[in-house]
């Protein structure tokens, strides 16, 4: 089952929020942006867990952040992915993505978040 978020028509100046809700075990994960004029950005697991995986939303782009999830150990360890859009106004755009995975040695899992804002008249 593929793990994707899409979010279309954002409006101008949300935010995408990335967050990780570590439940039990040994796991690695970053997350890299990528906007369509080339623009990157990549967050450590530990930028998003201190709430520093904020991308601010811009008009008219598009967004793609891969979730990289690294499972190295021999016992099972799980987390959950969070994305969240929150418009200039403070209240949530569109549904939250939230996705908990299971893995162990070595096992790499990952989850795409897609954001397209619309065009600012």
């Amino acid at each position: 089952m593929p793990r994707l978020a899409i979010w279309n028509r954002v409006p101008d100046g949300s935010t995408l929020k990335l967050a990780i809700d570590p439940a039990t075990g040994n796991f690695d994960v970053s997350a890299r942006m990528l906007r369509d004029d080339g623009k990157t950005a990549t967050f450590t697991q530990q930028q998003i867990v201190a709430g520093q995986g904020k991308i601010d939303l811009v008009s008219p782009r598009i967004y793609t952040v891969t979730y990289i999830v690294r499972f190295p150990g021999a016992q099972n360890a799980t987390v959950t992915l969070q994305g969240i859009v929150t418009k200039p106004g403070g209240g949530i755009f569109g549904d939250p993505f939230s996705e908990t995975i299971t893995g162990k040695g070595g096992r790499v899992e990952e989850a795409a978040l897609l954001a397209v804002t619309r065009k600012t008249p």
